[in-house]
C-alpha cells in the first residue's frame, strides 16, 4: 500500500469535513472493507482503554495502546497488514479512531493548538524483535521491536513534524511533513504551482518534543563489552512516559517501532538504521521492585559481620592482586556501587549521595578489568571508554 499523501497540518485535521478524504486510494479500500469491524475490535479489546482517551484527551492522553497479540486473535490478516504495512493501515486505526462515537462527545482528530489521536502497537510476536544489530534491510518500514539496554538519553528538543512554508508569490501556506535528518522543502507552491520563493512560518509548523535516545546491545551478548548501537526517535506522549517511568543508562527495554534509513550516518555509501519509538516496554524491575525477602537472613547476618568490608573488597575482582592501595581502590568502586543518600545542608545547598571515580594509571594495571568486574556485579552500568565515546563523537 501507497503510504504517500497530500501535505497537510496534522494540528488541523479536525477542520476537515471528510477525514476519510485524506486516505490514498488503497487505504480507502481497505478503510470501506474494515472500518465497522475495526471499531468493534476496540470497543471488544480496548474498551477501558479507549474510554480513558476519551475522558482524558488532549491533556492527559493522546493515545490508544493496542495489543498485538489482541489484534492478531481477532484477525490475524489485519494483524500483519498493520506490521508490514504501518504508515497506510495505521492510518486507516486513526481514522476509525477519530470517528467513533463517545459518550462524552470527545473529538479526538486534532484541534489548532493539539495533535489528533493515534494508536500505538505493543507486545509483538517473538520472530519480530530483534536484539541490537540485528534488524535487516528488507524491514525498512515495517513496525518491529527491537530489544536492548539504553546507554544515554539525549536532552528533549523542539522536532518540527511539518512546516509551515509560506509562498512569498501568491501568500499560501504549504505544510511539508518532516522526517528525521534533513528539512524537506516544497518543490512548487500548492496555490500558485510556482517554485517558491518560500519563507518558514513558525506559527504554521507543526513543532513536537523529541529525545533521541541510544539502545545497545547488552554487556553479556556483546563480545568486548561494546556493543552494537541503535538511534531511537522518541517524540510526542511517549517522551513524557519516558520521562515518567525514569527509563535511562542501564534500564532493559524492548522499543517497538518503524525501522527507517538514518540518513545522517551516511559512511562510504552505506547507511545505518535508526528506529522512531511508537511503543516501549521495559524489560526489567527497578531496584525498588526487587524482592529481597529470601536474602534477607543473609544480608542481615553480612551487616553485623566485622569484617564485612573485606569480604566486599575480596569479592570484587578477586583474581586482581595487589597493594593495600588495590583494596582501596576496589572498596571505592564498593562505595560508587551502593552508592549514597543525597544530604542538604543547613543554608539550603545540597551533597551529592552518588560519588564519581576516576582511575588513572600505567597500561596493564588492571584498570579495564576492575571496570568489566563493576559492570557484572551491577545490573543496570553501561560500559564505555574514551575510544569509543570520540568515535562516536
Amino acid at each position: 500500500m501507497s503510504a504517500k499523501r497530500d501535505h497537510r497540518d496534522y494540528y488541523t485535521m479536525s477542520a476537515t469535513p471528510d477525514p476519510v478524504s485524506t486516505l490514498s486510494e488503497s487505504e480507502r479500500r481497505f478503510y470501506e472493507e474494515w472500518n465497522e469491524d475495526i471499531e468493534q475490535f476496540i470497543r471488544n479489546y480496548c474498551e477501558d482503554e479507549f474510554s480513558e482517551l476519551v475522558q482524558q484527551y488532549p491533556s492527559e492522553k493522546r493515545t490508544l495502546w493496542i495489543d498485538w497479540m489482541d489484534l492478531f486473535t481477532w484477525e490475524p490478516s489485519v494483524a500483519e497488514d498493520l506490521t508490514n504495512n504501518w504508515p497506510s493501515i495505521s492510518q486507516v486505526f486513526d481514522q476509525v479512531l477519530w470517528t467513533m462515537s463517545n459518550p462524552v462527545a470527545s473529538d479526538l482528530s486534532g484541534g489548532d493548538d493539539h495533535p489528533p489521536a493515534e494508536i500505538r502497537l505493543y507486545n509483538l510476536p517473538s520472530e519480530r524483535v530483534y536484539g541490537v544489530g540485528r534488524p535487516r534491510g528488507d524491514e525498512i518500514g515495517q513496525y518491529v521491536g527491537v530489544s536492548g539496554q539504553i546507554a544515554r538519553v539525549g536532552s528533549a528538543k523542539l522536532n518540527p513534524a511539518s512546516i509551515g512554508y509560506e509562498c512569498q508569490r501568491c501568500g499560501a501556506i504549504n505544510h511539508i511533513p518532516q522526517g528525521y535528518g534533513e528539512i524537506q522543502e516544497p518543490y512548487q507552491c500548492d496555490g500558485c504551482e510556482r517554485q517558491g520563493p518560500f519563507q518558514i512560518r513558525n506559527d504554521k509548523t507543526d513543532f513536537r518534543d523529541q529525545v533521541l535516545l541510544q539502545l545497545q546491545q547488552p554487556p553479556e551478548e556483546s563480545i568486548d563489552g561494546q556493543g552494537e548501537t541503535l538511534t531511537v526517535v522518541v517524540t510526542d506522549e511517549l517522551e513524557e512516559w519516558l520521562t515518567e517511568h525514569e527509563l535511562g543508562a542501564g534500564s532493559r527495554v524492548t522499543i517497538n517501532g518503524v525501522l527507517e534509513v538514518d540518513e545522517t550516518s551516511e559512511s562510504n555509501g552505506t547507511f545505518g538504521y535508526i528506529l522512531r519509538a511508537r511503543s516501549i516496554e521495559i524489560e526489567e524491575n527497578d531496584y525498588e521492585e526487587i524482592e529481597i525477602e529470601e536474602y534477607k537472613d543473609r544480608i542481615e547476618e553480612l551487616a553485623n559481620d566485622p569484617d564485612v568490608y573485606d569480604k566486599l573488597v575480596d569479592s570484587v575482582a578477586p583474581d586482581i592482586k595487589g597493594e593495600d592501595k588495590l583494596d582501596d581502590i576496589k572498596l571505592g568502586i564498593i562505595f560508587q556501587l551502593f552508592g549514597g543518600y543525597r544530604r542538604l545542608k543547613p543554608d539550603g545547598t545540597a551533597i551529592r549521595g552518588d560519588p564519581h571515580i576516576l582511575l588513572i594509571g600505567d597500561p596493564g594495571t588492571g584498570k579495564s578489568s576492575l571496570l568489566e568486574a563493576a559492570e557484572k556485579i551491577s545490573p543496570r552500568s553501561v560500559k564505555t571508554s574514551a575510544k569509543e565515546r570520540a568515535r562516536r563523537g
